[in-house]
């Protein structure tokens, strides 16, 4: 997975794998859990972190998707994007600059974008605006205004990279015949964004990050319904996060940040660890 699986925004007790240690732990179950999460990594990224380390012999497999940037509506080629990865690397600077649609590398460097000359484009008020400035959340988070309408957007990733292309099915296709042909169990983790969760989300992101949406509601789950039904009909395994979080009670995001906090990372390890009990 990517920063969500690695643990951006929290400390290490409480990302994810640590969770789900200790709750296996505590039932007495003899499982050790490897976070492999790369932050700013992409579903081909994942594809290949699979391919290296099922030599190891997992017993278990998760591969996270996040429904926000993991699907993207530029799909680059697979030659060119393995290319650029082996480039750069495991850069969160330029991994970022790679994923997220209509930033363009011009002036790649860090000092850029948290200057008055990048941050001064968006509507945003001056108090949120010394948050990005001072580096306290990542500033890419921003040029999810450039893509209009925050809900039309979300329609036309699942009409066009999901419903009528193979790009990712066949992704993950090949991930799960991997894993079944070294006897190990692969399950793909549904990871929604927060604007298909609750409301409050999507007024402030209107109100403090000047994102736009047609209709100012939580953004609905197509694309998760999608892919429930290829993966049923590939009988791949499927653990979907978005009803757990719609029914929770808690906050389980940051609100200036798209990540969980340290309480939506406690409710996805449990998630796997029924998963895993089952």
């Amino acid at each position: 997975g990517d920063s969500f699986v690695f643990g951006s925004g929290v400390d290490e007790p409480n990302t994810i794998d640590k969770l789900l240690e200790n709750k296996l732990i505590k039932e007495k179950i003899d499982f050790k859990v490897i976070n492999l999460g790369v932050p700013g990594a992409g579903v081909l990224k994942y594809f290949e972190t699979l391919k290296d380390y099922i030599k190891f012999n997992p017993k278990f497999i998760f591969m996270f998707i996040y429904i926000d940037n993991d699907i993207i509506r530029k799909v680059y080629s697979a030659s060119l994007l393995l290319k650029f990865d082996k480039i750069i690397g495991n850069s969160f600077l330029l991994e970022n600059i790679k994923i997220l649609t209509g930033l363009k590398i011009a002036k790649d460097n860090i000092a850029y974008y948290k200057s008055d000359e990048h941050l001064k484009q968006f509507d945003i008020p001056g108090s949120t605006l010394k948050i990005f400035k001072n580096e306290n959340v990542n500033p890419f988070i921003l040029h999810i205004s450039n893509r209009g309408y925050l809900d039309k957007y979300y329609s036309d990733l699942n009409e066009f990279d999901i419903q009528n292309s193979n790009y990712y099915k066949n992704i993950f296709k090949k991930a799960d015949m991997i894993a079944k042909n070294s006897n190990v169990e692969f399950c793909l983790v549904i990871v929604p964004s927060k604007y298909q969760i609750k409301k409050k989300y999507v007024d402030f992101a209107i109100k403090n990050l000047g994102y736009k949406f047609l209709k100012e509601d939580i953004i609905n789950d197509d694309i998760q319904k999608i892919l429930k039904i290829f993966a049923n009909e590939n009988k791949i395994n499927l653990i979907d996060l978005t009803e757990h979080l719609k029914k929770s009670e808690n906050d389980n995001y940051y609100m200036i940040d798209d990540h969980f906090n340290k309480i939506g990372n406690k409710l996805v390890a449990e998630q796997i660890f029924n998963y895993l009990s089952e």
